[in-house]
């Protein structure tokens, strides 16, 4: 360890504690993508795929939205 000596400089070195980060919850998904309708850059809660139809329409062409949302809800996920 470099120790430089200069006059009338002390320094210190005190131990602290590492902050404690809280864990959260994991089991949220978020989709962004095209849809044929539905709100514009407002979240929307869907428990389902059928839920996300009546809210979003089917796939927009091009946009691999309704398949992601499919794929989650086909894995036994709640909401």
């Amino acid at each position: 360890m470099l120790r430089c000596q200069i006059p009338g400089v002390y320094v210190q070195e005190i131990a602290t504690a590492a902050p404690t980060i809280s864990p959260s919850p994991t089991s949220r998904a978020l989709f962004m993508g095209r849809a044929t309708m539905g709100p514009v850059e407002v979240p929307v809660r869907v428990n389902s795929v059928s839920d996300f139809r009546a809210n979003f329409g089917t796939g927009a062409a091009g946009s691999a939205l309704e398949r992601e949302v499919e794929l989650l809800f086909g894995n036994d996920a709640k909401s």
